[in-house]
């Protein structure tokens, strides 16, 4: 059985910043911001909805850091610390609050995090799992950089490559890939499993951006999104959308794959307007910070729609433009 007074003691309170809730003894925590414009974010993540319900805790953990440390990437911020909340069904097996911890551990180490504080809650056995973050990062004192900034000629670039975590949900969860060598699938696994936002990124979108935000629901619905904020159109073309030998191999394998690869969800990089003055510029910076971008496509003028367009110049329908979270 869970133990919740355990489990902030030994497994949370190592991790505690010096500057929260005194070392998870009290109930608020007292923290001076940093300098520069202070960015938050948050999101929530339940099991069987945003992961599996069998997943490793520590790997829980790592991506419910993740996700927003996306967010805040794409804001052009650095990540700084958190409030967790937390809510433990009442049978979870004691070994959870170690994995857990240990995978916060190891992302506090990656992004420079701190922990702040929170909540901890055991609910009933037929509850599920779920765990809520709000991340505070520092920006540079400038004007915020929004979804709604993206005007006609603005190149849209990417960050990384897309597809490999919808594809690897589909081997997670064993459905049947034919065609596709055990390394590859491994990878597109590994995808899903442990998000990779583009961090290293964030002052060269901060300088370049005239709009940006996350990928976390499908390139395409997600490029909809902010052209709809925007007020703009988009040209999408599909084969300069940068993919992983993985999800080549998959899309070679099954062409279908392709719209999945496109809509699917949870990559986690960045979408990146940039005039077309400052294109190379931006391009040049974000090759000096070994993250890669690649220009996938154009905004035009009104009326508000996206068109995905194949190596030919065929527009590419879809049924669905973005995965929708459903228990």
């Amino acid at each position: 059985m869970f133990d919740e007074d355990s489990f902030i003691r030994d497994c949370m309170s190592p991790l505690a910043s010096p500057d929260g809730a005194a070392n998870f003894t009290d109930d608020a925590a007292h923290i001076a911001p940093p300098s520069g414009k202070l960015v938050v974010t948050g999101d929530t993540i339940i099991a069987g909805v945003h992961f599996l319900a069998d997943e490793d805790p520590g790997l829980i953990a790592q991506r419910a850091i993740r996700v927003n440390v996306s967010d805040l990437v794409a804001k052009g911020a650095q990540p700084w610390g958190y409030v967790l909340h937390l809510s433990v069904p009442a049978n979870t097996a004691d070994g959870f609050g170690p994995a857990f911890a240990a995978g916060l551990a190891l992302d506090h180490e990656t992004y420079g995090l701190q922990l702040f504080g929170g909540d901890t809650t055991v609910v009933p056995e037929t509850a599920p799992l779920s765990l809520s973050i709000t991340m505070m990062g520092q920006a540079p004192d400038r004007e915020p950089l929004l979804r709604s900034g993206a005007e006609d000629g603005d190149v849209i670039f990417v960050s990384g490559n897309i597809g490999d975590a919808a594809l690897g949900l589909l081997v997670a969860r064993g459905d049947p890939m034919p065609g596709i060598g055990a390394e590859h699938l491994s990878a597109l696994e590994q995808g899903y499993r442990l998000p990779q936002p583009p961090v290293g990124l964030q002052p060269a979108i901060s300088k370049h951006a005239s709009a940006a935000m996350d990928i976390s629901d499908g390139l395409v619905g997600d490029l909809e999104r902010l052209c709809a904020a925007s007020g703009v159109s988009a040209r999408l073309t599909a084969a300069k959308v940068p993919m992983s030998d993985a999800v080549k191999a998959a899309i070679e394998a099954d062409p279908s794959l392709l719209k999945v690869a496109l809509t699917g969800g949870d990559d986690y990089q960045s979408l990146i307007v940039v005039p077309l003055e400052e294109s190379i510029a931006f391009a040049r910076d974000a090759l000096a910070t070994g993250v890669p971008v690649t220009a996938i496509g154009t905004c035009g003028e009104p009326p508000v729609e996206v068109v995905t367009v194949d190596r030919e110049g065929h527009d590419i329908r879809f049924e669905t433009t973005r995965y929708t979270h459903r228990g």
